[in-house]
């Protein structure tokens, strides 16, 4: 096989798995069998994992791409890839196999991945049973309870198999003008600006997680501040696959009114690149805040949590069981 019949064959196959992740329905292969017809005699032996199909030893590698959405290994036998995404279709389950190569380094090494690379050999009664939000396990396998995502199996850029609780930190001040600010950080792996957070440890609630993610990221500490924490929720995480995801709780408080020139001093710190206080009175205005002062955006699974939270639904006190005082009671907690 010629490199221009290698980069005909893989153009096909980028144009199938463009259409697979779109949802705009079934795959029709036919475009692509007749070059792999041609090619079969010189084809490698398979043995990897289709990225369309996620079949196991039916693969072989067409090459190399720096965009992680192309696919490098595709069944030998695309009739049959093409049944069985067809199968995963009518499942409502499009999508294709993808882990990003820092999950297995630096993630398994500096502990914040799953070292586990099948998750058919975890034992998944323990974590269901823990789970914030309930989900399915199918052949061994976990299943997003909220979303396809376009990765079908695979963790894509978390660690984790399953869910994974994390944790953020509203916290808003008013001006002198009677304008609301909210404390916010940049991302330091590119995907915008986000509330400070992270990951819920062991033996921690979601507001002690919430308040040391907040101290760890932009340096600020509440003593003596009152928080409520909402419901668990889904969060459409950019990172996420159909098999690793994200359920956050929002935990809220207020600092009170300060001077716009007086704003408790923030600064970027773990894995924030930089943390400042964001006009917030909609989130219209945060939006067009962050765009004008910093040419940025909202992390996109936080873009719902802050639309609700900003424009007022939920905006009522904090029930008994919602309060959290740290250090003792505050006079306007949110």
């Amino acid at each position: 096989m010629t490199p221009a019949d290698i980069d005909r064959l893989r153009a096909a196959i980028a144009a199938v798995a463009q259409e697979r992740n779109s949802g705009d329905g079934a795959v029709s292969l036919g475009h692509v069998d007749a070059l792999l017809d041609a090619a079969a005699a010189v084809l490698p032996q398979p043995t990897g994992t289709c990225e369309l199909c996620g079949t196991a030893g039916v693969a072989v590698r067409i090459g190399t791409d720096p965009d992680p959405r192309v696919p490098q290994l595709v069944c030998r036998d695309l009739a049959a890839c093409a049944r069985r995404c067809e199968a995963d279709e009518d499942a409502g389950m499009p999508g294709r196999t993808y882990t990003h190569p820092d999950v297995l380094t630096a993630g398994v090494r500096d502990g914040w991945a799953d070292p586990e690379t099948d998750p058919t050999r975890i034992d998944w009664a323990p974590r269901q049973a823990a789970a914030a939000i309930p989900f399915r396990v199918l052949d061994g396998r976990p299943v997003n309870p909220r979303e396809r995502t376009g990765i079908r199996y695979g963790r894509n850029e978390l660690g984790h198999w399953g869910e994974r609780l994390a944790a953020d930190a509203l916290v808003t001040v008013t001006d002198q003008d009677g304008r609301r600010w909210i404390v916010m950080v940049e991302r330091d792996d590119g995907h915008g600006w986000a509330l400070p957070g992270g990951m819920v440890e062991p033996g921690e609630d979601p507001i002690t997680a919430a308040r040391r993610e907040l101290e760890e990221e932009t340096g600020l500490r509440l003593d003596g501040a009152t928080w409520r924490a909402g419901a668990p929720r889904y969060v459409p995480d950019p990172r996420a696959s159909d098999e690793a995801w994200m359920v956050t709780v929002l935990a809220r408080t207020d600092a009170g009114v300060h001077e716009h020139g007086q704003l408790p001093e923030v600064v970027g710190a773990d894995d924030a690149a930089r943390a400042a206080w964001v006009l917030a009175d909609t989130y219209l205005i945060l939006a067009e805040y962050l765009a004008t002062a910093y040419g940025a955006t909202v992390f996109p699974a936080h873009v719902g949590m802050l639309d609700e939270a900003l424009d007022g639904t939920g905006a009522r006190p904090p029930s008994r069981h919602e309060t959290h005082p740290t250090d003792g009671p505050t006079e306007g907690a949110a």
